[in-house]
């Protein structure tokens, strides 16, 4: 069995504290009669509160990679009470999360992770309508409140789809709107059909961007490309929140989108990942052809051409099922602005994960020295 593995690149540039929350998103499997595992991936601010929040095993008292943490912070009630973050199932029950902490960065004060809920409904849908379970809490990094809320209906699909792009997503302001691809697969393969903007519940307290600066076309909405014009937003940091729709599930993607003046990003270089020196953003998603049982293997390079920066990570926070990012190594001289990076991507798809599978990766770069 044939499949396919499309691969985009972004770059990070800005490290910027804020509030608590920064991205949201829930996926599913239905395993078991009326019984959905829920998927929670969130990032927050590693550094929110005292120092009994996100607790870990870090050198400073915080989380870090392969620590499990208490899913912290506070919703505010139309009541005037403060509750803690939680998730909803949507019939009625409620769960406190634990992150398992897969990222983090002492750098840009963040943590990444994972918390998985499995909760038996007492029917397949909600009445002929879709369950809508969601995770709820305060505060945004632009403040107000987050909802960040999926949808169920297990009469009509039993896996959901999983958001592949970034939590933040970082471009240079240009005079060119850019087309931005907001990526989405299936454990197995299946991709997305429809995508939307958030509204009404579905964004919770944010204030979303303008919509003449972001936008879905009809061709995008159809193919997951958000046009987004930085000229109307200038330099800013939004919370957007899309809605990613599969066969018979929808998705929540809660990001933030930063815009920024700064051309001295990194840049990806070489084969199978480049920037466009020019626009600073990549020109094509290159398409890998591949076939169960067998590897796929490749070497993602990136550089920056800043003075006195060094190239501090390049990853991806939602690789498929199995693959791995290995052999990671430094390389230039960052007082000469030529440091650059390289990792290795490995993975040999099972016969359950024909299809297309997308790749995100995104290279971070830090003064040096820090």
């Amino acid at each position: 069995m044939q499949g396919r593995l499309l691969l985009l690149c972004l770059s990070l540039l800005e490290i910027v504290s804020g509030q608590h929350f920064r991205y949201g998103s829930i996926s599913f499997l239905q395993v078991g009669p009326n019984t959905i595992q829920f998927q929670v991936f969130t990032q927050w601010r590693r550094s929110y509160g005292t120092f009994s929040t996100f607790k870990g095993s870090g050198a400073d008292g915080r989380a870090v990679s392969g620590d499990v943490v208490d899913m912290f912070g506070v919703e505010n009630s139309e009541t005037g009470v403060a509750n803690p973050v939680a998730f909803f199932a949507g019939d009625g029950t409620s769960y406190s999360l634990k992150i398992h902490v897969t990222e983090h960065s002492v750098a840009e004060d963040m943590l990444y992770g994972e918390s998985n809920v499995t909760h038996v409904y007492e029917s397949p849908n909600d009445g002929d309508a879709d369950w809508l379970p969601f995770l709820k809490g305060c505060c945004r990094e632009s403040g107000g409140n987050f909802i960040v809320t999926a949808r169920v209906n297990m009469q009509r699909e039993q896996e959901s789809l999983r958001i592949k792009g970034l939590p933040i997503m970082s471009y240079p302001l240009s005079g060119t709107p850019y087309h931005i691809p907001l990526p989405a697969n299936t454990p197995g393969g299946a991709v997305g059909s429809l995508w939307r903007l958030g509204a009404g519940t579905e964004i919770g307290g944010a204030t979303p961007p303008p919509s003449d600066a972001v936008f879905f076309t009809p061709g995008g909405a159809a193919g997951g490309n958000i046009t987004v014009d930085t000229a109307r937003l200038g330099v800013s940091r939004v919370p957007v929140t899309v809605m990613v729709a599969s066969v018979g599930s929808v998705v929540p993607y809660d990001f933030i989108l930063a815009t920024h003046a700064e051309r001295d990003i990194p840049r990806f270089f070489g084969v199978p990942l480049t920037t466009n020196l020019t626009s600073l953003a990549q020109d094509y998603i290159p398409t890998l052809e591949g076939y169960v049982g067998y590897p796929f293997l490749f070497t993602v390079s990136a550089a920056s051409g800043r003075n006195a920066t060094v190239l501090r990570d390049i990853r991806s926070f939602r690789l498929p099922d199995g693959a791995v990012l290995e052999n990671q190594q430094q390389g230039g001289d960052p007082n000469s602005a030529t440091s650059f990076m390289t990792v290795d991507f490995r993975w040999t798809p099972r016969p359950d994960q024909p299809g297309t599978h997308f790749v995100c990766f995104e290279a971070v770069q830090e003064p040096y020295p820090p």
